[in-house]
């Protein structure tokens, strides 16, 4: 079967697409996707403000500070990492089959 026969688009809340692609991975899920966010200016300042978005991320959520967050995930045999990019920050969650209900509720927290 063929990546482009693999791939089905799934719409959720408003405003949020995602496309879904079978891997042979077992009991693992891996999310990645962006928001848009930072800065379009490519120079070294630019390139601070898209860091500094992406640190922000990183700081936890309401309830949870970002030690506590990680400890949950972790937990839970959960990853998040935020990387920054021009005019986006880049995320991906690595996260066990079995716990992706529980690691889809923290991160929504």
């Amino acid at each position: 079967m063929s990546i482009s026969q693999r791939i089905a688009q799934v719409h959720t809340q408003p405003g949020i697409t995602a496309w879904v692609v079978a891997t042979g991975l077992k009991g693992g899920v891996v999310m990645r996707g962006s928001i848009p966010g930072g800065s379009t200016d490519t120079t070294l300042a630019g390139q601070a403000r898209c860091a500094l978005l992406a640190e922000l991320f990183d700081e936890g959520t309401k309830k949870y500070n970002r030690d506590e967050l990680r400890n949950k995930l972790q937990a839970v045999g959960a990853t998040i990492t935020f990387i920054p990019k021009v005019g986006r920050i880049e995320f991906e969650v690595i996260a066990l089959s079995e716990h992706i209900d529980a690691t889809c509720e923290l991160l929504t927290e």
